[in-house]
């Protein structure tokens, strides 16, 4: 089976082809919830996950995939409450928390993290040339705002040089 990639190429998603050691793959989402602890142990429940609290954010809540895997580097969903979004920092492309005005946010928190087959370097090259807002969170995540209010996290799955902030 072949689909089309981003330059228009057909791209094989034959299983047989596609290495199991170095893909794409979604290591985490960021959702809204009304009620981020029940969607977030609704959801545990359902994958066999478990439930902690969202450091960065008083009520949120995580869902890692899997209760025996609970490392930031494994499968998890961020719920988020309502109230908040992110946003970029003033002048800047770290993302940060801030409060909605009139209490419920429409997605300026909802986003992806998407652990990529590159190294750093590369990562930056393929900002460069989207000519988007990006910049290094810590080494290892990559902020792009591909439109004012949606940020992906891109995260090298190759070689990371350690030289960000």
């Amino acid at each position: 089976m072949a689909s089309m990639n981003a330059e228009g190429m057909k791209a094989s998603t034959s299983p047989e082809t596609e290495s199991v050691a170095a893909h794409t793959r979604i290591g985490h989402t960021s959702l809204y919830a009304d009620d981020p602890f029940t969607a977030a142990t609704t959801l545990a429940t359902l994958l066999g996950g478990t439930v902690i609290a969202f450091p960065p954010q008083d009520g949120g809540f995580v869902c890692f995939l899997d209760a025996a895997r609970t490392k930031w580097s494994d499968e998890f969903v961020e719920f988020y409450p309502r109230d908040v979004e992110l946003s970029p920092q003033p002048g800047g492309t770290r993302p940060q928390f801030s409060a909605v005005p009139g209490g419920r946010s429409i997605g300026g928190g909802s986003h992806v993290n998407i652990v990529l087959d590159r190294t750093d370097e590369e990562i930056e090259e393929m900002c460069a040339r989207v000519d988007r807002p990006s910049g290094w969170r810590w080494a290892g995540v990559m902020d792009v705002w591909i439109e004012p209010r949606l940020m992906v996290e891109l995260v090298p799955g190759g070689n990371i040089s350690g030289r960000h902030v």
